[in-house]
C-alpha cells in the first residue's frame, strides 16, 4: 500500500531538513519542494482574494505532477511548506491518495522563525517573500490579525503569519479528522531514535544510511541575510511576539494553543 506524506510548517522552520530524512526512506520519491511548487503570483492572488473553491481547479494539477513524480515508487513524500496554503485540499480529495496520506506537523520555535524571517526582509523589502507567503488579511486565513496588513510593521506581519499556519494546522485536523497527523518540534528530530519514530508513525521504512544525514545542518541562508544586513535578536523577537499575543489576547483573538514558543 502507497505512503503519500507531507508537511505543515510555516517555512524557514526545518523542512528542507525534513525532506533530507525523506531521501533517506526506502521506495520514497523525495522532494522539497517538488514542481510544481505552487508558488506563484496567479494562485497566491487566487487564495489570498478568492474562497479555496475557485480555484480547486487551478491547484488540481499538483495532484497530476505528484502522480507521475511517483512513477517507478511506492511511496511519495514532500516536505513544502505551500501545503498547508496551496494544495492541501486537493491532495486529500483525491480518491487515489486520500486514505493513505499522512501529514507532519513540523514546528520550530516561533522566535526563532520570527528572527529567520525579519532578517531575510520576508514581508518587507524581499519581493519574492509575497510569492510563497499568505498575507494575513487573505480570505483563506485560519484567524484574524490584530490589525489591518498595511497598517502592521515587518515583525507583526510575521507573528501573523505564524500564527495563521499554526491556526490552518488546527482546521485541517478539524475538516479532515481521518487523516493521520504527526506533531513534531525540528529539534526533536536531531536525534536517530526520534526520525526512526517518526518514519514509524507515518508508515516509512528507513534506508540503513539514515544515521548519515541525523543532525546535519542545510539551507541556513547565511549570504542571502548578508545582503539585506539586518540583525535581529533572539530577545527582541521574543518579546515582539510576546506583545503580538497580548494585543491578540486584548482583542479576543484566541491564540492556537499549540504554539511552540
Amino acid at each position: 500500500m502507497s505512503k503519500y506524506v507531507f508537511s505543515i510548517n510555516s517555512g524557514r522552520s526545518g523542512s528542507k531538513y525534513l525532506y533530507t530524512l525523506f531521501t533517506k526512506a526506502k521506495d520514497t520519491a523525495a522532494f522539497h519542494e517538488a514542481p510544481p511548487v505552487m508558488a506563484n503570483d496567479n494562485i497566491m492572488k487566487q487564495i489570498c482574494d478568492k474562497p479555496y473553491r475557485d480555484s480547486y481547479d487551478l491547484r488540481s494539477k499538483k495532484v497530476d505532477a505528484i502522480k507521475k513524480a511517483m512513477v517507478g515508487y511506492s511511496n511519495y513524500a514532500e516536505a513544502n511548506h505551500m501545503f498547508i496554503k496551496t494544495f492541501f485540499d486537493v491532495v486529500v480529495d483525491d480518491d487515489e491518495f486520500k486514505d493513505d496520506v499522512s501529514v507532519v506537523i513540523l514546528r520550530r520555535k516561533i522566535p526563532l522563525v520570527v528572527k529567520s524571517f525579519v532578517e531575510l526582509e520576508y514581508f518587507g523589502q524581499n519581493a519574492e517573500s509575497f510569492k510563497w507567503m499568505t498575507k494575513s488579511d487573505a480570505v483563506t486565513r485560519a484567524i484574524e490579525p490584530v490589525a489591518p496588513f498595511k497598517e502592521m510593521d515587518i515583525f507583526e506581519r510575521t507573528i501573523s503569519y505564524l500564527i495563521d499556519i499554526e491556526a490552518r494546522a488546527e482546521r485541517f485536523k478539524q475538516e479532515y479528522p481521518h487523516i493521520k497527523t504527526v506533531e513534531v518540534k525540528i529539534d526533536e528530530l536531531n536525534s536517530v531514535e526520534n526520525v526512526l519514530a517518526l518514519f514509524e508513525a507515518i508508515g516509512l521504512q528507513p534506508k540503513d544510511d539514515l544515521p548519515s544525514v541525523v543532525n546535519v545542518a542545510v539551507n541556513q541562508r547565511q549570504q542571502r541575510k548578508k545582503t539585506f544586513r539586518r540583525q535581529v535578536s533572539f530577545d527582541e523577537a521574543c518579546k515582539r511576539v510576546d506583545s503580538y499575543i497580548a494585543k491578540a489576547k486584548s482583542k479576543g483573538i484566541d491564540i492556537p494553543p499549540a504554539l511552540y514558543l
